[in-house]
């Protein structure tokens, strides 16, 4: 009797192609038997990587309904998502993939191309991550510090176990307030990274963000100077 063994992981490469005058789209094809699975990995192979100018002003964006087939994998604990495409999430729909994987212990939403367009996710907002997903470790996303006005959790929320953040090309102010935040909510955090690139440079929303910059605040990240807990 032949036994069929279960599958724990997808990589997917995604070949799209581009007609002229249509919008560009995004599939992610699940195979029929993979309710086991706990890790995957969708990429654009480099070689069709398309120019980041293009992209920065297409009209496509990664929406939560392109996420919507995997959310039904409930065993995911590693999802890289690491495609040269804009996305366009917000807080409400981050709570989807938080509820859905439970096991969750890397995500990975653009991190290493950036979102190209301004996320629509704020620090308040990656707190349904830390509540649903307590085994996660690491965490790239973009999100949106422009306007620091946010309290910290009074309920305790803090997520233990995570060490590493790639915040990719976020719009962050007040590098202080971030850094007193990031210190609560992530006690263990060891490592942060973001970047910018000449590309986006002509795009005012998007701000020039070094990790260094939390450097000097970081040892005071008990300061209520400007950020308070009540």
């Amino acid at each position: 009797m032949r036994r069929r063994l279960p599958m724990l992981r997808l990589a997917l490469r995604l070949y799209a192609k581009r007609r002229s005058g249509s919008k560009d789209t995004c599939s992610m094809p699940l195979p029929i038997e993979c309710q086991g699975v706990t890790s995957i990995i969708i990429r654009l192979p480099r070689i069709l990587q398309f120019d980041s100018e293009e992209v920065v002003h297409s009209d496509y964006a990664i929406s939560f309904d392109d996420l919507k087939p995997v959310l039904t994998l409930h065993k995911i604990k590693y999802f890289t998502l690491d495609i040269n495409y804009p996305f366009s999430l917000d807080n409400q729909q981050l709570k989807e993939p938080a509820m859905a994987w439970p096991e969750l212990e890397i995500l990975d939403l653009g991190a290493t191309h950036g979102w190209r367009k301004p996320s629509a996710i704020t620090l308040p907002g990656l707190l349904p991550l830390f509540q649903h997903c307590p085994n996660l470790k690491q965490l790239g996303i973009a999100i949106d510090a422009s306007h620091l006005t946010y309290e910290l959790p009074t309920d305790g929320m803090q997520a233990r176990n995570i060490s590493c953040v790639e915040f990719s090309n976020s719009s962050i102010k007040a590098p202080a307030a971030v850094a007193a935040y990031l210190a609560y909510v992530m006690p263990q955090i060891r490592e942060i990274y973001a970047w910018h690139t000449p590309t986006l440079q002509e795009y005012p929303e998007v701000d020039k963000y070094q990790p260094t910059a939390l450097e000097p605040s970081w040892t005071d990240s008990s300061s209520d100077d400007e950020i308070e807990k009540t």
